[in-house]
């Protein structure tokens, strides 16, 4: 009896195994895929992908500005474009650059901190839209301009000339790193 259940217990293990080389084989293989598929098309200056990044998240806020109805869902997508924006600019843009202007990505930090928060109070004011919403619509927009516009104005052009030679690997990795964080998010989802 004991001989049957050791036997039974070493194939669970071996399965187990097998299971988790084969999650580790088809984990590797998505994350190649990943990196693939986004740095495939050319490579990219981090300045220019994070310059997407603020392109789109505008758009949707003027959609959000001139929407009627679902305005909790171009909040959760805003808010799902900015978290993972600011995560690779935290992540992987700013430890660089930081090295560059300590000072501005301080400043720069504080500033997705405020952002943060009214976009969280954003989300408690929807479904009670109104004057207060539509307010809290344009402080948030003029915040994240303000941020925006360092970045832009200061913060790049302060990279292109002193990071120039990393541009396009941070934008590398940046791909890479979005890709992987959007993967974790739907599957949490």
């Amino acid at each position: 009896m004991k001989e049957k259940q050791s036997k039974k217990s070493d194939s669970i293990v071996q399965n187990t195994q097998n299971t988790m080389e084969w999650v580790g084989e088809v984990f590797r293989g998505f994350k190649e895929d990943v990196r693939s598929a986004f740095v495939s098309e050319g490579k990219m200056k981090a300045t220019e992908l994070l310059k997407q990044d603020h392109d789109k998240v505008k758009g949707l806020i003027e959609q959000l500005k001139s929407a009627r109805k679902n305005k909790r869902a171009l909040i959760r997508q805003i808010e799902e474009e900015i978290k993972i924006h600011s995560r690779c600019e935290e992540m992987i843009f700013y430890p660089e650059m930081k090295k560059v202007n300590s000072e501005l990505i301080a400043e720069s930090l504080e500033e997705h901190h405020q952002v943060d928060m009214i976009l969280a109070e954003l989300k408690k004011m929807t479904g009670k839209e109104g004057e207060a919403f539509d307010a809290k619509v344009i402080v948030f927009e003029e915040t994240l301009q303000h941020h925006i516009d360092e970045e832009e104005g200061e913060m790049f052009p302060e990279a292109e000339k002193k990071l120039k030679d990393q541009l396009e690997s941070l934008g590398e990795e940046i791909v890479y790193f979005k890709g992987e964080l959007k993967a974790k998010r739907k599957k949490a989802a």
